[in-house]
């Protein structure tokens, strides 16, 4: 016999969501309406439950396990955007990526602590291990292991390679492309490393 998705499923009959726990534990959900998030891990979006945040995707130990307003974010991987309460529209892939994010917006992070410790900074992305670490600050793109690592405020850098811009704490505009170009650079402005 053929099982029929009319007869034969595990879920809900109603508007209910469909929730998951493990030791009387959350650990997941399904949400169909207002809100409408997906969490599947060991505290993945728990604060969540009963808030307002919406269209959320959640999947991995503790991921997005702080967001109560924020929406339209995906977090994949243990703690991934673990702080999040407000933060709008950010992707994280990868353990502790925008681990610390509160309420910054518009961020992409993959890898391992990418984006590790951004709070508010918003419109950055930050792909490879360790890549914008202690960002703090907006529109910086940094791609390679430990690209801009070290930037807190500086903005507006693009970093491309392989500990790219690792030394910029607080530059602005500055362009470093291949591996460990402008490494000896920590708070110059418009500086072009190759």
């Amino acid at each position: 016999n053929v099982a029929t998705t009319s007869s034969n499923f595990i879920g809900t009959t109603d508007n209910m969501p469909l929730v998951f726990k493990v030791n009387n534990k959350f650990s997941g959900i399904i949400q169909n309406g207002t809100p409408s998030n997906t969490y599947f891990g060991c505290e993945s979006g728990s604060a969540n439950i009963n808030t307002t945040g919406y269209w959320n995707v959640g999947i991995g130990h503790s991921a997005l396990k702080s967001n109560t307003t924020g929406y339209v974010n995906t977090a994949i991987g243990l703690n991934s955007l673990f702080y999040n309460t407000t933060g709008c529209n950010n992707n994280s892939f990868g353990e502790n990526a925008l681990f610390n994010n509160i309420s910054g917006n518009y961020n992409t992070a993959i890898g391992v602590q990418a984006l590790l410790n951004n709070t508010t900074g918003g419109m950055c992305i930050a792909i490879g291990n360790s890549a914008l670490q202690n960002n703090n600050s907006n529109n910086n793109v940094a791609i390679g292991h430990q690209a801009g690592a070290s930037i807190t405020t500086g903005k507006e850098n693009c970093l491309i390679g392989s500990t790219a811009g690792y030394m910029i704490t607080t530059g602005i505009n500055n362009v470093c492309i291949v591996q460990q170009s402008g490494a000896w650079n920590s708070s110059g402005n418009s500086v072009l490393g190759a």
